[in-house]
């Protein structure tokens, strides 16, 4: 079963509503697996630094998003009001943000290239991404 027979399928029984619902399910039942998944990820496309608060800021945005239903911006730069000692990191990605993924669409399209089994699909991704 691919995306376009899951979409075509939740669209029958009531459409997007349901979508963001399935996708918002399937992530945090599974949230344990997929912290893993994206502290692994950004390990080897990013490198190990702070793979892990990555991972977190990334799966409490997705989820955040589909409870929202729009995308978000994965990057920010450091709030100087309330840590004013970053000063001289103004303007840079702050540590805790992915730099190869910029939304939260982004983000599930990853999760569901390997959900689906899309190797091919999931090794583009990863190969763009370490250029």
């Amino acid at each position: 079963m691919n995306k376009e027979s899951i979409k075509k399928m939740l669209d029958i029984f009531g459409g997007e509503e349901e979508m963001a619902s399935y996708y918002k399910e399937i992530l945090s039942s599974h949230q344990e697996m997929l912290e893993l998944f994206f502290s692994k990820y950004f390990e080897k496309t990013e490198g190990p630094s702070c793979s892990f608060d990555k991972a977190s800021f990334t799966i409490s945005k997705i989820l955040k998003a589909l409870e929202e239903k729009k995308v978000l911006p994965l990057q920010e730069s450091y709030d100087l009001v309330k840590f004013p000692q970053m000063k001289e990191y103004e303007g840079k990605i702050a540590y805790w943000c992915p730099k190869t993924l910029k939304n939260t669409d982004e983000a599930i399209e990853l999760v569901y290239s390997v959900l689906s089994w899309n190797f091919e699909r999931l090794a583009s991704i990863i190969k763009d991404e370490r250029k």
